[in-house]
C-alpha cells in the first residue's frame, strides 16, 4: 500500500483511516510476531518461511502463464488492472 501510493499518489481509490500510521503499526507488529516466532520456535519459523518461500516461484509461474489475470508488462499495467477491477 505504501509503495503503490508513493508511485501513483492520485490513484488512491481507497482512503484508509489513519494512513500511513496504521500501515506502519501493522508492519511493526507483524515484524515483532515474526521475531518472536524465530526466537522461541525456530523450527516452526523456518518451516513457515519455507512454505512462503515456495510460494514465490509458484506466483512467478502463475503470473507468466496469465492465470492470475495480471499481465507481465510492469507496474503501471498491474496497477491499472487493480484499479479497473476494484
Amino acid at each position: 500500500m505504501l509503495v503503490v501510493r508513493r508511485r501513483a499518489p492520485d490513484a488512491a481509490a481507497f482512503k484508509a483511516p489513519g494512513y500511513p500510521w496504521t500501515v506502519g503499526l501493522f508492519v511493526l507488529l507483524v515484524a515483532g510476531v515474526v521475531a518472536l516466532v524465530a526466537i522461541n520456535r525456530p523450527l516452526q519459523g523456518l518451516t513457515g518461511f519455507g512454505i512462503v518461500a515456495l510460494g514465490w516461484p509458484a506466483y512467478g509461474v502463475y503470473r507468466r502463464l496469465g492465470i492470475l489475470g495480471i499481465e507481465n508488462s510492469g507496474f503501471a499495467r498491474r496497477h491499472e488492472f487493480l484499479i479497473l477491477n476494484s
